[in-house]
């Protein structure tokens, strides 16, 4: 950390002086500022660049033609390390499509209520309605195909109807919004858990419906939307992509002083600061504030990072009456005189999570382009000069944040890191790490194929990176599909000690390969549990259980990725024997009589 600080110090004034480098941010940052021609050729260097990693296959269903998305979607996701590969179903074939590409990563559904039939954009009007009823009811049964063909996929995203392309001006509704509404009722009624229900018309409102639509194209070739449209759309479903690769946010750190609220405390004053809702520039803190006191009730974890006195600002956290975000509401405070790259990097260990899981917020160009230049994984926003842009860059930041669904452990995050901070205090009044842990009373209950779990469980595999042997990343359906079947069961794990629970926190997927085999497909252990050995006695519940069953041969696997090396001997601590070994993963056997237990006796198990 000592030659960080050194290089930050010596270095910084230089990045804050170099306009090529802020250039280069600039051309590259945004797609929806780029050219179609540059994002392009940016997409093929970018396959270059992402071609080792595992290929995310994507279709894109539609009864139009969907010229543009492919390249945009492509880029937008390879920009951020995943290997897309984009196809375009036949035009107007989403019911065969459906059954044909049920098998891929993904699922894009554009179905247009304007084309359901030819030119219905137009004839609906003249249609009488036991005709549009007929219509509806075809259609329906359709929709209901489409959902049985995909409800084992991985992930859908079904557009919404909308009709906004041709009856956008209209002051009245008319029969093909009405049309249109009733399919998106239906739609919302009847939505499978994997299928994310997608609001087109939030993207034409990005985008504008002047810049939404291509009519030339539309009359010529069926193509209806704009390439801006598609940079709008790609950039709003992303969010829903970048959870199943691991890469959902986790914290949003925030500076103090003109930052959480108008003024600079250790100038202006306990009195001097605004944040008052009533006011004209206190109300834009005000809103922020309340916006991220709405995250941390969502288990967002929310932090501070400023460069401040320790008493100045808890003083204002617990007695200022305009502060809405308060102590209760933060989970780390790192408030010091320490340059701010160190206090995020101190963070992210305190909180056990990757510092690419970090959104950090501040007013100062000096400290943005520190943290940009030094941790380039970490998602910075800079408070706007425009303080009343301030408000609407929050709330566009929430897309990092995505969940598809909630759990009861997200409800309760803040109690839970609350309770690791007291465990570290309790970690100082012991000499070594085994009186720390036999004092903590550990206690872990081990479930088998537990369906009011499967939210959390899904949860765990799209989010857990650190202790993940496979990394394999299920969906709800694909979870739920495990546990029905009759050869595949999926244990999870929670855990409790004297300071609270910690909610489900392990999850072991195992696969039955013969009479005698058993193959460990998934293991992983949440980072709030870390360090604890609970992974000890969670795999000799789970091995001792198949023992009794009549299992006899184990085999596992560990497939290596940039976050991972933590487990990377794992098996081999359990004594399970290599088979084969090469740069990306390691293959393990063993015959039960060879296993030999860590018995941890300090952690009990409720049955």
């Amino acid at each position: 950390m000592l030659k960080v600080m050194v290089i930050l110090h010596r270095g910084l004034k230089k990045i804050m002086k170099s306009k090529v480098l802020n250039k280069q941010q600039t051309h590259c940052d945004s797609l929806l500022e780029m050219k179609y021609s540059r994002l392009l050729s940016l997409n093929k260097e970018l396959k270059q660049k992402v071609s080792d990693s595992r290929e995310y296959n994507i279709v894109v269903l539609s009864n139009i033609v969907p010229n543009y998305i492919k390249e945009i979607l492509e880029c937008s996701l390879r920009k951020n390390s995943i290997n897309a590969d984009v196809a375009i179903g036949d035009y107007d074939n989403i019911l065969q499509d459906s059954e044909k590409y049920s098998n891929l990563d993904c699922q894009i559904i554009f179905w247009e209520a304007g084309n359901i039939i030819d030119g219905l954009h137009y004839k609906i009007e003249l249609m009488d309605e036991p005709e549009v009823s007929l219509l509806l009811d075809k259609t329906k049964k359709e929709i209901t195909f489409a959902f049985n063909s995909l409800g084992s996929s991985k992930l859908v995203l079904f557009n919404s109807f909308s009709s906004t392309a041709f009856s956008g001006s209209n002051l009245k509704e008319d029969k093909l919004e009405k049309f249109a509404g009733e399919l998106n009722r239906y739609v919302c009624d009847n939505l499978p858990l994997n299928f994310v229900f997608v609001n087109i018309e939030k993207v034409i409102a990005q985008a504008s419906i002047s810049s939404s639509f291509d009519f030339r194209f539309y009359y010529s070739s069926k193509s209806l939307y704009s390439v801006e449209f598609y940079k709008h759309y790609v950039e709003h479903i992303k969010s829903a992509i970048m959870p199943i690769h691991g890469k959902a946010k986790k914290a949003m750190i925030f500076d103090c002083d003109n930052t959480l609220w108008k003024g600079v405390i250790g100038e202006d004053g306990f009195d001097g600061i605004n944040m008052q809702a009533d006011d004209n520039e206190g109300r834009v803190f005000a809103e922020v504030q309340s916006i991220a006191r709405s995250l941390a009730h969502k288990g967002i974890i929310i932090g501070l990072c400023s460069k401040n006195n320790t008493e100045d600002i808890e003083e204002v956290l617990n007695t200022h009456p305009d502060m809405i975000l308060g102590s209760e509401d933060i989970a780390v405070k790192m408030v010091n005189w320490n340059d701010k790259v160190n206090n995020l990097m101190e963070i992210a260990s305190y909180l056990n999570i990757g510092i690419d899981s970090i959104v950090y917020v501040d007013d100062s160009d000096y400290e943005i382009e520190a943290v940009k230049h030094f941790l380039p994984e970490v998602t910075t926003l800079k408070v706007p000069k425009r303080l009343y842009d301030y408000p609407k860059m929050i709330r566009e930041s929430l897309k990092f944040f995505y969940k598809q669904y909630s759990t009861k452990e997200d409800k309760k995050r803040l109690k839970l890191y609350k309770d690791m901070g007291e465990r570290e205090k309790a970690k100082d009044n012991y000499t070594d790490i085994e009186s720390y842990l036999e004092s903590l009373g550990l206690v872990i209950k081990v479930y088998c194929d537990a369906r009011d779990q499967i939210s959390r469980i899904s949860q765990l595999t799209n989010k857990t990176n650190q202790f993940n042997l496979t990394t394999k990343r299920y969906t709800l359906s694909e979870i739920e599909s495990c546990m029905k079947s009759d050869n595949q069961r999926v244990f999870s794990l929670e855990a409790q000690d004297r300071f609270g629970n910690y909610g489900l926190t392990g999850v072991c997927i195992v696969k039955e390969d013969n009479l005698k085999g058993v193959s460990f497909d998934t293991l992983l252990l949440s980072c709030r549990i870390l360090g604890r050995k609970i992974e000890f006695k969670f795999i000799d519940y789970i091995i001792s259980l198949l023992k009794n069953e009549g299992r006899e041969v184990f085999s596992a696997l560990y497939l290596k990725t940039p976050k991972n090396n933590q487990v990377i001997d794992f098996w081999d601590k359990v004594c399970f024997d290599v088979v084969r070994d090469d740069e990306e993963s390691k293959h393990y056997k063993m015959h039960f009589d060879d296993y030999k237990s860590m018995d941890v006796e300090f952690i009990n198990q409720e049955m």
